[in-house]
C-alpha cells in the first residue's frame, strides 16, 4: 500500500474511533445520570447494578483524562452528601483508582469519621499528589486512638518527611500503640532524624515496642544502604547485631552487614558459621552465598579446608553457589580430602569455580573412583566451562591413561563436543585397547552425522572384537536413523556388505533392518538365502523387525515356506504388525492380510496373535473367523476379545449382527474383562 494511502486508512480509523467514543458517550449519559442517582442511596442488599455501570464508565474513560476528572468530580461529590455508608465506601474504593488533587478535599473531611476514617486514608495513601499527604499530615492532631494509628501508617507508607517532626514527638509519646506505630513509620520515612530518635527509644524502649523500634531501624539501615550511605547502615547494623538482641533482629543484622563485604561483614559471618548457635550458622551459610567480593571467596575457601567434614561440606556448597574461580586452590586441595562426603562436595564445586586446569583431576578420579564420587566427577567434567575446555579433554587423550582415556570419551559425547569427531574417528582406529575404541564408538554414535557412515561402516567390518562390533554397529545405527538423506546412508551400509565377514554381516544387515528402503531390502532379501546360517538368521530377525512395510510380503512367504520354526514365527509376528501399521488399507483389505496371516500360522500361539490384531479389521468376514475359533479351546478367549472389537466397530451399519456377536462371547467367554467388555458394548447398543 502506498504510504499517502496507509496515511489515510489510519486517520480514518482515528475519526471512526472518536466519533464511536462520542456517540457512546452520549448514548451512555442517562444511564451514567441514572447510576449516580441511585449511588447516593444505595447500601447493603441493594442490586449492584449501577454500581456496574459507573465501575465500566471509569474502564471506558481510560486514557481520557478530561471524561476521568469530571467523573472524579461526581464521585468526591458523593462523599459530601448523606449517601449510606455503603455507597461512600464504594466511591471510596473508585478513587482510590483515579483520584488525584481534586478529590483531596472530600476525602480529607473524612479522616474524623469514625467509621470512614480507614476507608479514606487509603484511598488519600494511594493518590499520587502533594495534597494527599498534607492532608493525612493535617489530620494527625485531630484523631485519635485507631483512627491516629492509621493516618500515622499512612503517613509512613507515603515516607512523608515534614512529618518526621510530629512522629518524633509521638514516638515519645506515652501511648504506647501510637508510638509504636509512630516508631515503625519512622522506620519507612528514614533520615538521619528518624534514626536518632529510633535509637534514644530503643535505649528506654518497653518490651512491647522494643520489637517495633528494632525492625524500623533495620528499615532505616536498608534505606541507608540503598541510598548509598553505607556509613550509617553498618553502624545501625553493628548495634543491631549485639548479642543481647533477640535472634531474628541480630538475623537481619548480620544479613545487611554481609550484603557490604567488607572485612567486618566477612569476619562476621565466618565468627557465625564457626560458632555453636545452629539458627545463626544456618543463616550465615545463606549468606555466605551472597556476600560479594573476593577476599569474602577467600575467607570462606579458607574456612572450607578446616573444621569437621559436615561443615566443609556445607561451605564447599557456598563456593559451588558463589561460583569464584579464586576458590579453585582450596576446593583442588578438599577434593584430596580424606573424607569421602568432602571429596564429593569439592567435585561438585568444581563444575562452577573450576577451569581446564582441573580436566585430569576430575578424569583420573572419574576413572578410579567408584558411587557418588564417580558421579560427582563425571558431571562435573561434563559441565565444566570455560574457552579451553574442550581442547584440554582433547588434548589429554594422546596421552592419558586408558581409563582415564574412556572418561575423558565419555565426557565429550556428553558435552555435545562435536569438533572432537575427527579424534574419536583416529581413537576408534587406532587405539591398543579395546575399552578405549568401544567408548570412542559410542561417543560417535552420539556427536557424529552421515557424513561418518562410511567410517563406521568399515569400524563394523575391521572391528577386532564382538565387542567393539556392537559398538560400531549401534553407533552406525544411531547415525545413520538420525540422517536427513536415509537412502544414501542405507547404499553406504549395503555396499560395505561386499567382502564383509559373517559378523560384519550380520551387523550390518541388522542396521538395514532398521533403516528400511528399497536398497537395505533387496538387500536383507539377498541375506535370507546366504549360505551362512548366522547371516541367514541375522537378515530374517532384521526382516522381521523392520518398520518398512514394504517387507510385510516378504515376511509373510517366509511365515508360510520357512522350515525354521523361530523364522516362521518372527516373519509372521512381523508381518502382522506391519500390517496393523497399514494406517491407508481399508477394513477389508486389512482383513484379508489378517486372514493370510491365520492361514500361515501353525500354532495357537500365532493364531492368538493374529486373533489380538483382528480387531482392526471390523468386517463380517472377521467377525465369522472370530466366531469359528470361539469353539476352539486354545484360541476361545482370544477370539471372544476379537469379537468385541469387531463388534464395536459394526455396530454403525450393522446393529443386529453386532448384538448377536455380543451375545455369543457372553454364552462362551469365562475371561471377566472380556465379559465387562461385551456387557458395556451391548449395553450401549440395546439403549
Amino acid at each position: 500500500m502506498h504510504w499517502k494511502a496507509r496515511r489515510l486508512a489510519c486517520l480514518w480509523i482515528v475519526v471512526c474511533v472518536t466519533v464511536a467514543g462520542s456517540v457512546a458517550a452520549a448514548v451512555d449519559k442517562a444511564a451514567l445520570d441514572q447510576a449516580f442517582e441511585t449511588l447516593k442511596t444505595y447500601d447493603w442488599g441493594q442490586s449492584r447494578a449501577p454500581l456496574g455501570a459507573i465501575d465500566n464508565y471509569i474502564n471506558a474513560t481510560h486514557g481520557n483524562a478530561r471524561a476521568r476528572k469530571a467523573l472524579e468530580k461526581r464521585l468526591a461529590a458523593v462523599l459530601g452528601t448523606d449517601a449510606p455508608y455503603a455507597a461512600k465506601q464504594f466511591v471510596c474504593r473508585k478513587l482510590s483508582l483515579i483520584g488525584t488533587a481534586e478529590s483531596v478535599p472530600a476525602l480529607a473531611a473524612l479522616l474524623t469519621d469514625k467509621d470512614l476514617s480507614h476507608m479514606a486514608r487509603y484511598t488519600l495513601q494511594r493518590v499520587p499528589d502533594a495534597a494527599a499527604t498534607e492532608a493525612l499530615r493535617k489530620a494527625l492532631p485531630k484523631v485519635s486512638g485507631e483512627l491516629k494509628i492509621g493516618v500515622i501508617n499512612s503517613l509512613g507508607e507515603r515516607r512523608d518527611a515534614k512529618a518526621v517532626s510530629d512522629l518524633v514527638k509521638l514516638a515519645r509519646g506515652s501511648d504506647q500503640a501510637v508510638a509504636s506505630a509512630a516508631a515503625a513509620a519512622l522506620g519507612k520515612i528514614g533520615g538521619r532524624k528518624a534514626v536518632e530518635t529510633l535509637q534514644a527509644m530503643k535505649a528506654k524502649a518497653s518490651p512491647e515496642i522494643r520489637t517495633v523500634v528494632a525492625d524500623a531501624l533495620l528499615l532505616c539501615a536498608d534505606r541507608c544502604r540503598a541510598e548509598g550511605d553505607t556509613k550509617t547502615a553498618d553502624s545501625i547494623y553493628g548495634d543491631m547485631y549485639d548479642p543481647k538482641e533477640p535472634k531474628p533482629v541480630r538475623l537481619a543484622a548480620l544479613r545487611g552487614l554481609a550484603a557490604t563485604g567488607d572485612e567486618k561483614a566477612v569476619s562476621l559471618i565466618t565468627e557465625a558459621l564457626t560458632g555453636d548457635d545452629p539458627a545463626l550458622a544456618a543463616a550465615a551459610l545463606q549468606m555466605a552465598r551472597e556476600t560479594p567480593g573476593k577476599s569474602a571467596t577467600k575467607a570462606f575457601a579458607d574456612l572450607a579446608e578446616k573444621g569437621p567434614p559436615e561443615r566443609q561440606v556445607q561451605l564447599l556448597g557456598v563456593l559451588a553457589a558463589r561460583g569464584d574461580p579464586a576458590a579453585k586452590p582450596a576446593v583442588v586441595d578438599a577434593a584430596k580430602s580424606p573424607e569421602e562426603t568432602v571429596r564429593v562436595a569439592a567435585l561438585k564445586a568444581l563444575e562452577t569455580v573450576g577451569d581446564a586446569s582441573v580436566v585430569t583431576l576430575l578424569a583420573e578420579t572419574a576413572a578410579a573412583a567408584k558411587g557418588a564420587e564417580q558421579e560427582a566427577a563425571r558431571l562435573s567434567l561434563t559441565r565444566l566451562s570455560g574457552p579451553k575446555v574442550d581442547k584440554t579433554i582433547l588434548d589429554q587423550l594422546k596421552k592419558a591413561e586408558p581409563p582415564v582415556t574412556v572418561e575423558l570419551i565419555r565426557s565429550l559425547a556428553t558435552r555435545g563436543t562435536t569438533s572432537a569427531i575427527p579424534e574419536l574417528l583416529k581413537v576408534a582406529k587406532t587405539a591398543r585397547e579395546e575399552p578405549v575404541r568401544i567408548e570412542a564408538l559410542r561417543a560417535m554414535g552420539v556427536l557424529a552425522d552421515e557424513r561418518t557412515a562410511g567410517a563406521l561402516v568399515e569400524a563394523v567390518t575391521k572391528a577386532k572384537g564382538d565387542g567393539e562390533r556392537r559398538a560400531a554397529e549401534q553407533a552406525l545405527t544411531s547415525v545413520c536413523t538420525r540422517a536427513k538423506n536415509l537412502a544414501a546412508c542405507a547404499g553406504t551400509v549395503v555396499a560395505g556388505l561386499k567382502g564383509a565377514s559373517a559378523p560384519a554381516r550380520c551387523a550390518l544387515f541388522r542396521v538395514c533392518g532398521r533403516l528400511g528402503g528399497p536398497k537395505a531390502l533387496d538387500a536383507l532379501r539377498a541375506g535370507i538365502k546366504d549360505a551362512d546360517a548366522t547371516v541367514q538368521d541375522a537378515a530374517t530377525r532384521a526382516m522381521a523387525e523392520t518398520p518398512d512395510i514394504d517387507a510385510a510380503d516378504d515376511l509373510l512367504t517366509t511365515a508360510r515356506t520357512s522350515s525354521n520354526a523361530t523364522h516362521q514365527v518372527l516373519a509372521l509376528q512381523g508381518y502382522v504388525r506391519l500390517v496393523s501399521s497399514m494406517e491407508n488399507l481399508g477394513a477389508g483389505e486389512k482383513f484379508n492380510r489378517y486372514r493370510a496371516a491365520m492361514e500361515a500360522a501353525r500354532r495357537p500361539d500365532e493364531k492368538r496373535l493374529v486373533l489380538g490384531h483382528l480387531g482392526k479389521a471390523p468386517t463380517h468376514e472377521a467377525l465369522k473367523m472370530a466366531e469359528a475359533c470361539l469353539a476352539d479351546e486354545a484360541l476361545k478367549e482370544e477370539a471372544a476379545s476379537a469379537l468385541v472389537s469387531i463388534a464395536e466397530g459394526l455396530a454403525a451399519v450393522d446393529k443386529q449382527t453386532a448384538i448377536a456377536a455380543l451375545h455369543k462371547v457372553l454364552n462362551v467367554s469365562q475371561n471377566q474383562g472380556v465379559r465387562d467388555r461385551a456387557s458395556k458394548a451391548l449395553d450401549q447398543l440395546e439403549k
